[in-house]
């Protein structure tokens, strides 16, 4: 989901998501996710949202892709 909404620019969605997965991340002990996530929430605060927002974005969904890779 929040590749879809990276790809459409949608940064309240974008906002939602990093909102929800910093939290999650956080209690499940993933925090290198958490602060990824909230590193995003915090871009995405600014307006416009800076360059370094997709950078740290992709960089949040690859994380977590491999975090849901089973070993």
């Amino acid at each position: 989901e929040l590749e879809k909404a990276t790809a459409k620019g949608e940064s309240e969605v974008m906002k939602q998501i990093a909102r929800s997965l910093k939290g999650k991340a956080g209690s499940y002990g993933f925090e290198p996710i958490s602060k990824l996530a909230q590193s995003v929430e915090s871009l995405l605060a600014a307006e416009p949202p800076p360059a370094a927002m997709v950078k740290t974005t992709r960089e949040l969904i690859r994380m977590c892709r491999m975090a849901r890779k089973p070993s």
